[in-house]
């Protein structure tokens, strides 16, 4: 199968439009997900002055602090699991990052191919005859109009990124690999933004990452 690179000049319309994403779903407040973060646990380091009544004496009616959920806490109120393990592939020439622990495995694609070709979700058959939804990244992500949709999904993948369990996958144009991130340099989209499927981005190595969440709760 022809699994050429984009081309020139399609790389600079996905430059562009990766700046439009970064520049349009980020987190309105401009901060980062760990300030938030910082500044309730600061308020939190003495717990004793949470529990003084206003004249400066201790308030016998009042309890300890609620528990805080564990993870990362970000500005939007979502709660990551306490782990910055992701997994990082491409799809549609995009560099995306998933959660590594929602990653069950990856395989060579291969298999059948069931659904018409321009639906978001196809129906592999895999060789051991399990069939699985796959998702078409690149048909999510990028406008219906770039000519890399052109292509059948089958010349545009040539692994499959197993998710949660085998369950389900995630299209990708190559082999990934495991890497830890810095949630700090994180911009989290905002609780406006208009793509879903859009958790964050990290400006510094144009990366996206992926709410797989969102992207479940559009399967089939």
């Amino acid at each position: 199968m022809n699994r050429s690179m984009p081309s020139g000049t399609h790389e600079r319309a996905l430059a562009e439009y990766l700046d439009e994403l970064l520049r349009s779903e980020s987190d309105p407040t401009g901060r980062s997900p760990t300030a938030d973060l910082s500044e309730r646990v600061d308020s939190q380091s003495n717990p004793s002055d949470a529990m003084r009544s206003s004249d400066g004496a201790a308030d016998p009616e009042a309890g300890s602090a609620p528990a805080r959920e564990p993870g990362v806490q970000l500005s939007c109120g979502r709660v990551l699991p306490d782990d910055t393990r992701y997994y990082l592939f491409a799809a549609g020439g995009l560099s995306l990052a998933i959660p590594a622990h929602r990653v069950s495995g990856e395989r060579a694609f291969e298999g059948d191919l069931g659904d018409p070709s321009d639906r978001l979700v196809r129906t592999v058959t895999l060789s051991t005859g399990v069939s699985v939804a796959v998702l078409d990244l690149a048909r999510l992500m990028l406008p219906p109009s770039t000519p890399l949709l052109e292509k059948p999904l089958e010349q545009r993948t040539s692994s499959l990124v197993m998710l949660d369990d085998d369950a389900w996958a995630c299209a990708a144009e190559a082999q990934g690999q495991l890497e830890a991130l810095d949630l700090e340099q994180v911009c989290w989209r905002g609780e406006q933004g208009s793509r879903p499927w859009l958790a964050g981005t990290l400006t510094a190595r144009r990366l996206v990452l992926l709410d797989l969440d969102a992207i479940a709760g559009m399967l089939p």
